[in-house]
């Protein structure tokens, strides 16, 4: 090995060559260390106060080697643990921006982004909290059939008995004769 300073070359022994002590000035996203330049691994970048590699706080990450800093997870994502390469999906009940917001949707779930509701079958609503009424008027044989919503999360109907002097399944009711 040759090294050269100022001007002036030194040609080094084999073995007795030490470089304790030395820094360098690594590419960015690299860290000194062990008498080389390391890159920062994916989970981590390179803090320039502190001189080294970090691991990406709570609620970011950073997915490549060799960075200077870790991205906030995107809305509807999460990262409850340091050093990580990926955000999580909110879980089921919660959105927003590092999955703070509680759904309020009381009959589905909420988008990842927001707490506007997506309904399970059967009901309806800003907040899913209306059945879906599937009765609608003369929906059954006679006027005097009574109609009944079936319960979420069936939809639906089904009709009582036909009135006096009348025959059938509810559904159709014709005069006796």
């Amino acid at each position: 090995m040759n090294i050269e300073l100022k001007n002036s070359k030194f040609k080094a022994q084999k073995g007795s060559l030490r470089s304790s002590g030395i820094e360098a000035d690594c590419s960015p996203g690299m860290e000194w260390r062990d008498d080389k330049c390391l890159a920062c691994s994916a989970g981590s970048f390179f803090n320039k106060e502190a001189k080294k590699c970090e691991e990406c706080p709570v609620n970011t990450f950073n997915s490549l080697d060799k960075q200077e800093k870790c991205s906030d997870c995107p809305l509807g994502f999460y990262q409850k643990k340091t050093g990580k390469k990926f955000c999580e999906p909110c879980p089921r009940g919660y959105f927003g921006k590092n999955c703070e917001g509680v759904c309020p949707c009381a009959n589905g779930i909420c988008s990842l982004e927001t707490d506007q509701c997506t309904c399970e079958v059967g009901w309806k609503g800003r907040y899913c909290n209306q059945a879906i009424s599937s009765c609608k008027k003369n929906s059954c044989g006679h006027p005097n059939v009574v109609c009944s919503d079936v319960k979420p999360p069936n939809t639906g109907f089904t009709c009582g008995r036909c009135p006096k002097g009348y025959v059938g399944d509810g559904y159709t009711c014709e005069m006796m004769y």
